[in-house]
C-alpha cells in the first residue's frame, strides 16, 4: 500500500512539472511569434515602399500589404493579447506589441528568425 502511494506521488509530481514546463514553452513560443510578426510587417512595409517608389516615412495600411507582401491578416495580431499592431504602419518604423507584453519587442538589430 505504501509503495502504491509513493508511485502515485511521483507520478503527480512529474505531471505537475511537465504542465509547468509546457506553459513556459507556450509563452516563449507566443513571444517569438509576436516578434516574428513584427519583423514580417516591418519587412513587408519596407518592400511595399520600394516597389511603389515611396520615401521612408510613408504610411501603409494593412490592406495594401495582404496578400502580396504578407500571407494572411493573422500576422497583424499579437498571439498573446490578440490585439492588432495597428491599422496603419509607417515605413522605417518598427511595429510594437499593442499589449506591451515583456519580451515582445523586435529590434532591427536582431538576427533574422532569432
Amino acid at each position: 500500500m505504501v509503495e502504491m502511494m509513493i508511485v502515485v506521488a511521483i507520478v503527480a509530481l512529474l505531471t505537475a512539472m511537465s504542465i509547468f514546463s509546457a506553459k513556459s514553452y507556450f509563452e516563449k513560443a507566443r513571444a517569438k511569434e509576436c516578434r516574428l510578426n513584427q519583423q514580417a510587417i516591418f519587412n513587408a512595409v519596407w518592400n511595399w515602399r520600394i516597389d511603389n517608389q515611396f520615401l521612408p516615412g510613408t504610411s501603409v495600411t494593412n490592406f495594401q500589404l495582404v496578400p502580396q507582401y504578407l500571407r494572411s491578416t493573422n500576422q497583424f495580431k499579437c498571439p498573446t493579447c490578440n490585439l492588432l499592431y495597428g491599422p496603419v504602419f509607417v515605413a522605417g518604423t518598427v511595429p510594437r506589441c499593442p499589449g506591451n507584453v515583456t519580451n515582445h519587442v523586435w529590434k532591427t538589430t536582431d538576427k533574422v528568425g532569432f
